[in-house]
């Protein structure tokens, strides 16, 4: 018998009175066997006599051995719950985040499956029951709902209410089966204004704590906020951990991320036009400079969001990383460059002086110089240590919308909307040759193109992004 094999013991009559007592369900009579066998001793008898108590559904038997687990177990419990389906023991480490030796984690599992509060797969990926995950669900909605009316907290930092790049089957279970409950229970409970109230003092809360090294509170808030279809407009998340926030398809008018961690956060797939990108020398990181002044950064092999960067206040016409992959450079129709840290995500400096957008940048190869082309029909050389512009190499008679270092670093090639390519001596800024195209552009027609300012065009025509047409 199954129970025997718990360390249970009794008479015939003391095992068909249990047995019947739970009505043969396999679930509740493992879970009441480990109330037996600690509390009573393993001894049958003695716990129908006194154990009137340990009676009740199979929720009440769920509850009373939950609650009598260690803080390590109960942690994995809940992250079994938020996960949905089977995972493996590197999964869990990477949920649990905080240091925890593998030897006390795979003693919790084992202590978990002893109770029979988890399964583990021949392939060794663990998860709950059926009725186990009802239960912890439900479980888990519940202090969420309480910590939140309280202000308290808790698990509503610790783990998140849904995995933002979980699949997408996931992610709709997590929304369906948690999130959403939760909303509904805050919404009969505290009405929408109150709970607006208590998510934005919960924000205020975190603003005040020390940066922690798991803190899903911020990105659970904005999670809720989207769930319950409130105007996000001047919601300040800046400088805050905001992990797991699902915010595809969502508007952000005016929503401050600044310096926000956005681990694991989820955004549309683009904010608008992209007009450049560049690969970081090791091929790691993909950034992509937009329309409305955001560069976006990912990781390449994973298609992560990496840093989502704000300051440009036009659009970002071009980007470089420098050769040892530790800076960004952008250059902007805002008439700026700025300097990037990119293991931070901050703007490190400012670079002003064109009086025009700047269409392109370079680094140089040794990365100590940046070249950078404009509208204003210039090339500006910068000291990218100092941030100081040392040379202006001036001959174009048009946009520069190109610009390229030599690979000894002497020379400096750029193209132009006047049709011709010249080569420029670094250190003395003198231009050493020009190149006429066959093709000026000066011959483009684009007339049928509507909607769009002269200068926009000009920048269009530059980024290729309308075809040429000879004129007729």
């Amino acid at each position: 018998m199954i129970l025997k094999d718990k360390g249970l013991f009794g008479s015939d009559e003391s095992w068909n009175d249990l047995i019947q007592s739970y009505s043969g369900n396999p679930l509740a009579l493992q879970l009441v066997s480990e109330s037996i066998r600690e509390v009573f001793g393993g001894d049958v008898t003695s716990f129908l006599k006194k154990g009137e108590l340990f009676f009740g559904d199979i929720y009440d038997l769920i509850n009373e051995q939950f609650h009598r687990l260690s803080e390590l177990e109960q942690e994995i419990m809940y992250w079994l719950a938020i996960e949905r389906e089977p995972v493996s023991l590197e999964d869990l480490e990477e949920d649990l985040e905080h240091p925890i030796s593998r030897g006390d984690l795979l003693v919790a599992l084992g202590s978990l499956r002893r109770r029979s509060m988890i399964e583990a797969s021949s392939t060794a990926r663990f998860t709950l029951q059926p009725v186990i995950m009802e239960y912890m669900t439900d479980e888990f909605a519940e202090q969420i709902h309480q910590e939140i009316a309280t202000e308290a907290i808790g698990l509503f930092g610790s783990h998140p209410l849904i995995k933002a790049q979980a699949k997408d089957y996931v992610r709709n279970s997590q929304v369906r089966l948690i999130l959403k409950p939760v909303a509904e229970r805050l919404l009969t409970n505290l009405g929408k204004a109150s709970i607006e109230k208590k998510l934005k003092s919960i924000l205020s809360i975190l603003r005040d704590k020390p940066p922690q090294a798991i803190d899903y509170a911020a990105g659970n808030v904005l999670n809720l906020l989207i769930q319950l279809k409130f105007d996000l407009r001047g919601y300040d998340f800046s400088h805050l951990i905001v992990r797991q926030a699902y915010l595809q398809g969502v508007a952000l008018p005016d929503v401050n991320f600044a310096h926000a961690d956005l681990a694991g956060t989820v955004f549309t797939d683009t904010f608008g036009s992209i007009f450049s990108v560049a690969l970081d020398p090791n091929g790691e990181l993909l950034a992509a400079g937009t329309n409305n002044g955001y560069i976006r950064v990912w990781q390449e092999s994973s298609g992560k969001p990496f840093f989502n960067l704000q300051g440009h206040s036009n659009w970002v016409c071009s980007i470089a990383f420098s050769p040892d992959g530790k800076t960004l450079a952008s250059g902007s129709a805002d008439q700026t460059i700025r300097l990037w840290d990119v293991s931070r995500g901050e703007c490190l400096k400012t670079l002003q002086g064109h009086s025009g957008w700047v269409l392109s940048v370079a680094f140089s190869p040794d990365g100590k110089t940046l070249a950078s082309g404009s509208a204003d029909q210039t090339i500006r050389l910068w000291d990218v240590s100092r941030g100081e512009c040392f040379n202006v190499l001036q001959g174009h008679s048009s946009w520069v919308y190109s610009v390229a270092f030599s690979p000894d670093g002497l020379t400096v090639a750029s193209s132009s909307f006047d049709g011709t390519n010249k080569l420029w001596d670094v250190q003395t800024g003198v231009c050493l040759k020009t190149l006429r195209s066959e093709r000026p552009y000066e011959r483009m027609n684009i007339n049928g193109v509507t909607g769009l300012t002269e200068s926009q065009k000009g920048i269009l025509i530059a980024l290729g992004a309308i075809e040429e047409q000879e004129k007729g």
